[in-house]
C-alpha cells in the first residue's frame, strides 16, 4: 500500500475532484501495511489544493452499527461547514 501506482493513482482522483468530480476512496488491508500514512498524505495534499476532506475511521465495536464509518466522516465536517 502506498506505492507509486497507488499514489499515482490517487494523486489523479485528486485531481478530479479538484476539478468539480469528488468522490469517495475506501482503503482496506490488513493492519501495519500503511493505510493511515497513506490517507494522511493524500489529505494533507489535498488540503494543500483547497479541498474539504471527509476522513471517517472504522472501529471494531461498531461493527453492527449501520453507517458508522460515515458518520464518523461526515459529522465533524457537516459542523465545520456550518460554522
Amino acid at each position: 500500500m502506498g506505492g507509486a501506482d497507488d499514489l499515482a493513482r490517487l494523486k489523479s482522483l485528486l485531481g478530479h475532484a479538484g476539478s468539480g468530480r469528488g468522490g469517495a476512496i475506501f482503503l482496506t488491508g490488513e493492519g501495519g501495511v500503511g493505510k493511515s500514512r497513506l490517507a494522511a498524505t493524500m489529505a494533507e495534499e489535498a488540503r494543500r489544493l483547497g479541498l474539504t476532506i471527509a476522513a471517517g475511521r472504522a472501529y471494531t465495536v461498531e461493527a453492527g452499527v449501520p453507517y458508522a464509518l460515515f458518520s464518523d466522516a461526515l459529522l465533524p465536517t457537516l459542523q465545520e461547514l456550518g460554522q
